[in-house]
């Protein structure tokens, strides 16, 4: 195994490749805004990530097929705030709190997470039962006076012939003091029409909470309408699980809360199953992540579906989390651990992913 470190020196106006492993590579660029990016490289696709602003995953692209959300937003800047340049595919959410602030929270939309200012990236190439690997490494270090003082690190790994990326994340609760914490991994697939949503989260309406949020400035038929869906989706979930833009309203947003079963391994599983095979694909722990999001946004200018964001909490904020008894907790000098799989399944990989889901629903 070796580790390769680099700084913002790394980043030029051209590409630049600085590590290769094998058939995988890393090159580093700047996009036109300044925002310096790193792109892993391998047999099948891409995926970029800005190592310095947020660690997020800006684009993903794998045998083809381009995963994230269809946003106005081209080229990403390190803005104060994320929705001044949101069109990730992936992003952190957390720890002081997720989605937006209620009248008591003092946190931004989405915690600290999003546009954190990363540090220590690293590359860690190496190899094991599944072959050759990249791992692209940051860590953020968060401290308050008389607070607060953690480091999240976001490790993404890679193989040669993969089409899954691996996320592991790592907090450390610096103070000898317990922490309080919440967290939510914002994936923004691209929606497929025709597609189908697949998870082991049972269809019915015990283990699905619409949020049913109508913008005050709405026109009222629209939100009559939008009313309407989110009341049959609560009764009658079969109802949006057919990607279908004709029969479906989605905008501005609608956002669900899914409770899902887990594998004999803890892990829930969550596809958008395309006509053509292939399926958009995540995996994660049902513990610590129990409150996971479903967010679809289909708007004249943005397409998105989060089929499921991996979620310790629900989006409305610190306060409400906490009085919902959402807000979890590290001990003092304590670390927690988990991980999250995301990207794209082919065809064969699908249908035995198909078989496993209806498998943890018997």
């Amino acid at each position: 195994m070796a580790v390769f470190k680099f700084d913002r020196n790394a980043f030029g106006e051209r590409e630049k490749e600085i590590v290769s492993h094998g058939a995988m590579r890393a090159v580093t660029f700047r996009y036109s805004t300044g925002t310096p990016a790193i792109r892993i490289e391998n047999e099948r696709g891409y995926f970029i990530v800005l190592p310095f602003w947020g660690h997020q995953i800006w684009r993903a692209s794998f045998d083809g097929i381009d995963l994230g959300m269809i946003t106005e937003i081209q080229e990403p800047k390190e803005a104060p705030e994320f929705v001044e340049s949101y069109g990730c595919f992936m992003m952190h959410s957390g720890l002081c709190g997720v989605g937006g602030p209620g009248p008591e929270d003092n946190h931004k939309v989405h915690g600290d997470l999003p546009v954190a200012p990363f540090a220590e990236p690293a590359i860690v190439c190496g190899e094991d039962e599944g072959g050759r690997y990249m791992i692209l490494r940051g860590t953020y270090d968060h401290y308050k006076t008389f607070s607060v003082h953690y480091t999240f690190t976001s490790s993404y790994k890679l193989y040669e012939n993969g089409t899954i990326i691996h996320l592991s994340v790592h907090v450390e609760n610096l103070r000898q003091k317990e922490m309080e914490y919440a967290y939510l991994c914002h994936i923004n697939f691209r929606p497929f029409e025709g597609a189908t949503l697949l998870s082991t989260a049972p269809c019915d309406e015990k283990h699905i909470r619409v949020h049913k949020a109508i913008p005050a400035t709405m026109p009222e038929k629209e939100a009559k309408e939008l009313k309407a869906y989110m009341d049959a989706i609560q009764k009658t979930p079969e109802v949006h699980t057919k990607v279908d833009r004709t029969k479906q309203i989605y905008d501005p947003e609608i956002v669900s809360t899914l409770f899902y079963k887990g594998d004999e391994e803890g892990y829930a599983h969550t596809m958008q199953y395309r006509e053509d095979g292939y399926a958009c694909y995540v995996k994660h722990p049902v513990e610590p992540l129990d409150h996971s999001l479903r967010w679809i946004a289909r708007t004249c200018n943005e397409d998105a579906m989060g089929m499921v964001l991996p979620a310790s909490s629900e989006h409305k904020g610190y306060s409400h989390a906490k009085r919902e008894g959402q807000i979890r907790t590290i001990e003092a000098g304590g670390t927690l651990d988990f991980d999250i799989s995301f990207g794209l399944l082919v065809p064969v990989e699908a249908e035995a992913m198909c078989k496993k889901i209806e498998k943890v629903l018997r």
